[in-house]
């Protein structure tokens, strides 16, 4: 909640002035889910979750009862507010077993899996700064970078760190995600480091894309994992082949381009040209 979340700590059933329920969405029904589970710590109650579209994104909300919100807010004192929310205090006191949970809770919202990195994203400084602070006092196996600041997006700094490559593997044992693509880009990750595919990228890796396309359309993500490449690496050879004219971006997959042989820059057969 400390990321997508809002707890107002309205009191009983009926929401007081200026009070609004308490909430968390997300765009991924796994991790939806996840939280409906966790809510169970507090006992055994119905959970509604509703559907909302922003543009072209699908947002799953569920509404959190407002006693929760206010047990979370007025009796163990965490604030929601986008900007103001802190790590609690209170984790930095306990086991590994509950500061995992809460990290691989904060990843599955707020967390990216690169080729060689997981990177942590929020516009709070102090709440980054936290999170930073209590991945190195509890887990020192994990290797961090520093804090990073990025652009600015909507008015807003982001502010970001990485799990390092040679961390990944610790991580995903001892942590881990809940949301399933996450996991899944992070055990292929780490597969593709440990094998030597220097070969691969070395072999005509254009053509093979010509070829891939000439047969589906696909995101950058689903030919890196046909061919066991950098999904970074694809990107570029994609983008240098858009520029010979060669392919074109014809839609999107949630969050990712859908790529597509351009027809017209050949001739009648295409594959004529794919040998």
């Amino acid at each position: 909640m400390i990321g997508d979340g809002h707890a107002d700590g309205a009191f009983g059933t009926n929401l007081p002035k200026g009070k609004s329920s308490s909430h968390y969405a997300n765009t991924n029904l796994d991790v939806i889910k996840s939280f409906r589970r966790d809510l169970k710590v507090f006992g055994d109650f119905k959970t509604n979750i509703k559907i909302d579209k922003v543009r072209e994104h699908r947002i799953y909300k569920i509404g959190v009862p407002n006693l929760m919100g206010y047990i979370l807010t007025h009796i163990y004192n965490i604030n929601f507010n986008c900007l103001d929310s802190r790590i609690p205090k209170s984790l930095y006191k306990l086991g590994k077993r509950n500061l995992t949970n809460f990290i691989k809770a904060f990843a599955d919202d707020e967390g990216h899996v690169f080729d060689s990195s997981i990177e942590f994203y929020s516009a709070n400084l102090d709440l980054i700064k936290g999170l930073i602070r209590l991945i190195r006092l509890k887990f020192p196996e994990i290797k961090i970078s520093s804090l990073k600041i990025n652009d600015k997006v909507r008015n807003n700094i982001k502010y970001s760190f990485s799990i390092l490559a040679s961390g990944l593997e610790f991580y995903a044992k001892s942590i881990g995600f809940d949301h399933k693509q996450k996991m899944k880009d992070l055990l292929f990750n780490i597969k593709r480091v440990k094998l030597d595919n220097r070969h691969n990228q070395r072999l005509d890796t254009k053509n093979r894309l010509l070829k891939e396309l000439s047969r589906n359309n696909l995101t950058a993500k689903q030919l890196s994992r046909r061919y066991f490449l950098r999904h970074s690496y694809i990107l570029k050879q994609l983008n240098e082949l858009k520029k010979e004219g060669k392919v074109e971006i014809i839609n999107k997959d949630k969050f990712s381009n859908i790529w597509s042989l351009k027809i017209s820059s050949y001739s009648n057969d295409p594959n004529d040209h794919l040998s």
